[in-house]
């Protein structure tokens, strides 16, 4: 795992709020920071997602979420039963904006993957000053069909926005890029963090691979393991990896 001292000027510290998640982070989520959750179906990225937003939020920062998979919504709900209460109450507000690129039916293509990057980041740079990150969940379908040319302008963008202040969130699915594209964005990005499914005694647990995270204060661990119980949440579960 690389970590060194981010180059990013007024960068904070922010506790999640779960005690044991933000020591096995080396303190908690850096920002601002360009955050990419990489994992198949199921891995628990829209999570990671709910947990990333709500701390923004927590700490008075103003968001912009956007979804491929569902609706805004099933979003909230599914959010509000995953014990992210604020992230309701943030969009009541108006400190949360939450927008939907799920097409149910809709045939994607190279032409339309393309304009969505294009409208997406043309959106966040015109109304940069209502928000204070972007998160999007997840950026597969977008990335798909788009070109090389379109993905490359769409990191930069991203990369532009951090260095701006923004902290950036997204999540992809395995082998939604060619390997070369993976690398870059990876190479980008502030945090990886690789999502991933263990079967302990018998039970699906999910886990947190940190590849790589900037910013931090005391060392992060390589693996976190975790899980959403019904009646608190989210959940570090205290399995280590390194002995199994």
């Amino acid at each position: 795992m690389n970590v060194k001292p981010s180059i990013q000027t007024k960068q904070k510290l922010l506790p999640t709020g779960i005690e044991e998640l933000d020591v096995k982070l080396g303190g908690g989520i850096p920002v601002p920071s360009l955050i990419l959750m990489e994992g198949s179906h199921g891995t628990g990225k829209t999570v990671l997602s709910f947990l990333v937003t709500s701390t923004l939020l927590t700490h008075g920062l103003r968001v912009l979420y956007i979804t491929t998979e569902t609706t805004v919504k099933e979003l909230i709900e599914k959010a509000y039963l995953a014990g992210f209460r604020n992230i309701r109450s943030s969009f009541i507000k108006g400190l949360l904006m939450i927008y939907s690129v799920h097409i149910a039916g809709a045939e994607w293509d190279e032409k339309l993957g393309r304009r969505s990057l294009r409208i997406i980041s043309k959106f966040f740079s015109g109304f940069a000053d209502r928000y204070d990150a972007m998160v999007i969940d997840s950026l597969s379908i977008l990335v798909t069909y788009s070109s090389k040319d379109t993905l490359l302008d769409f990191l930069t963008f991203l990369r532009n926005e951090t260095s701006l202040g923004k902290t950036m969130v997204v999540t992809i699915h395995p082998g939604s890029l060619d390997e070369s594209m993976s690398l870059r964005l990876r190479a980008v990005s502030d945090i990886y963090l690789y999502l991933d499914l263990i079967n302990f005694g018998g039970r699906i647990y999910k886990t947190i691979g940190v590849k790589k995270i900037y910013g931090i204060t005391s060392p992060a661990e390589s693996s976190i393991v975790f899980d959403i119980d019904p009646s608190i949440g989210f959940r570090v579960v205290p399995i280590s990896l390194s002995t199994m």
